[in-house]
């Protein structure tokens, strides 16, 4: 596993991946060997049995031999940290499963190693805050209930980084304010909606 982020350090994520380490390469001579999956969504998977449990772990590689995907299964579910690898053997994505379904976080890595994009799920959907981010700086915040919309949506300028629109959601519907923001920070355009229609607004007069 190659150049691990230093982001990855921070939060419970570094002691899942050094749970995982462990786990991969603490065999011995006697331990299980891998078996290649021909059927199903882990065809292409080498899957070795974990001894004393009912988890596997799975291993994609490309035709190189090198590791692309890696993560684990309980019975025929994913379940805990996988994890997935661009074409230099660097963390790409980490995802967390339940059950065979996304559960808690998620994120997205850079070339450079940095956090581009931070989700949550909760039963295979999205939940709760979502973050996309620049070179570390926040390019837009999001806030989703169930796989919908709910809260406030912020985008911020990709130069400047200053807050530049903030839309209010309920239910995946437009619900409360949408504004735009001047370059001094100052609300240029202000609607209201209610349900997902326009009940107001228009542009702001500067004073």
């Amino acid at each position: 596993m190659k150049n691990l982020p230093q982001t990855i350090l921070y939060r419970p994520y570094f002691i899942i991946l050094l749970c995982y380490i462990f786990i991969y390469n603490s065999g011995c001579n006697s331990a299980p060997k891998p078996v290649m999956e021909t059927k199903g969504d882990m065809a292409g998977f080498e899957l070795t049995e974990i001894p004393g449990t009912t988890a596997k772990t799975a291993i994609r590689k490309d035709p190189r031999g090198q590791v692309v995907i890696e993560g684990f299964l309980d019975g025929d579910k994913k379940t805990g940290t996988w994890l997935e690898h661009n074409n230099e053997g660097d963390l790409s994505t980490l995802t967390s499963y339940l059950n065979g379904f996304q559960e808690g976080p998620a994120l997205k890595f850079s070339f450079r190693g940095q956090v581009d994009q931070r989700t949550n799920f909760h039963l295979g959907q999205l939940d709760g805050p979502w973050v996309q981010y620049k070179f570390g700086k926040v390019l837009e915040t999001r806030q989703y209930k169930n796989g919908k919309l709910d809260g406030s949506v912020k985008i911020y300028d990709e130069k400047s980084y200053k807050l530049r629109q903030e839309t209010e959601y309920k239910n995946g519907l437009q619900d409360g304010h949408f504004r735009y923001y001047d370059d001094n920070g100052n609300v240029s355009v202000e609607y209201e909606y209610k349900n997902g229609e326009k009940v107001s607004g228009g542009i702001v007069e500067k004073k």
